[in-house]
Order: structure tokens, then sequence, then C-alpha cells
């Protein structure tokens, strides 16, 4: 009965040094997130962070897959994946308070450490390249990247720079004209949205 207890109060501690993590790696750059603050956000000693997950490397990649929530695969497998993604942007990405995490909030922190570029690249092919040129199906893995370059674009203009406030007009502006990219994008040529096929080529991207 006790060592249930101990691997219950283990696995609620991992989960809380997770959200911890998601929320420093979210607001600060990889090596600017320190082990040592996060273990302080939690109350535990620095020790349990790296007995919990080993390195801070694998406490980072342990962050990205928890901060991935299904929501992106979600809304590209969504009948109409334009007005999904698009409406989806402009939900609460970021929420300490509430310990809402987006991923790309993480990734775009830390797009500048070469420590933790290995962890983003294979993260970003595996969660949002594949399944989105696998979505569009139109071996254009092209397309993928814009719709991506195009998400990641406006996060980096308006949360990471802050360059601007958008008004709730202002946001539904946004979303329609982010609605007709991802659509444009989306078109094979003839108008329709391309569907998957066999034979696409994630690797591409």
């Amino acid at each position: 009965m006790m060592v249930e207890t101990r691997k219950r109060s283990a696995q609620r501690t991992r989960e809380r040094i997770l959200q911890a993590a998601m929320l420093h790696f979210s607001q600060r750059s990889y090596e600017a997130a320190r082990l040592r603050d996060i273990a302080v956000t939690v109350g535990v000693d620095v020790a349990l962070v790296h007995r919990s997950f080993g390195s801070k490397e694998d406490l980072f990649a342990s962050t990205l897959e928890a901060a991935f929530d299904q929501r992106f695969e979600e809304r590209i497998a969504a009948p109409d994946m334009a007005e999904s993604l698009s409406a989806g942007f402009f939900e609460t990405r970021l929420d300490p308070q509430l310990g809402i995490v987006d991923p790309f909030d993480i990734i775009i922190r830390s797009l500048g450490s070469e420590q933790a570029s290995p962890f983003l690249r294979d993260f970003v092919r595996r969660r949002y390249s594949q399944p989105l040129v696998e979505r569009l199906g139109s071996q254009r893995p092209e397309c993928a990247a814009l719709i991506l370059g195009c998400l990641g674009g406006l996060i980096i203009f308006y949360d990471i720079l802050a360059v601007g406030t958008l008004s709730d007009a202002s946001k539904k502006n946004m979303q329609r004209l982010l609605k007709q990219v991802i659509r444009q994008c989306a078109e094979d040529g003839s108008g329709k949205v391309a569907m998957a096929t066999a034979g696409n080529n994630c690797d591409d991207l």
C-alpha cells in the first residue's frame, strides 16, 4: 500500500515539474530557463528534477510532448481545415494562471538554441510537418511549410516581439486573412483542398 502511495506521489510530482517546465520554456529561451528555477516553482529540490527526468535536454523533450495536446491534429483533420486552423490560432495559447501552453511558444522561444535545435527539429517534423503533409497529400511539402511558416511568423510578431496588439475587430479580420492564406496553400491547383494519397514523401519538409 505504501509503495503504491509513493508511486502516486512521485507521478504527481513529475506532472507538477512538467507543468512548471512548460511555463518556463514557453516564456524563456532554452538557455534562460533554469532547472533550479523550475524546481523552485514546484517547491522541490533541483536534484528531484534530475532524478525524475535526467538531463535538461531530456526535460525539454518531455516538455514539448507534454505541451502537445492533439489540437493541431484535430484541426487539420477537420472538414474545413482552413477555418479550423485559423480559428484555433486565436484561441488562448498561453495563460500561466490556467496552465495553458502552446508548444509553438516553446518552439519559437528556443529557435536560436544550438542545444535545443535537434529536439525542436524532430518534434516539429513528427508533430506538425508530417501530419500536415499527409493531410494535404499533394506531393507539395512546400505548401505545408508555408502554412506552418505563416502560423509561426504570426506568433513571433505578436507574442515574442510584441510588435502590436490586436483588437477584437482586428482579430476577426486577421482570422479571415489567415484562413484565405491557408486555403490557398491547401488547394491542389483545381480549387479543391488536396487530400492524402499514397506515396507522399514527408521527409522533404
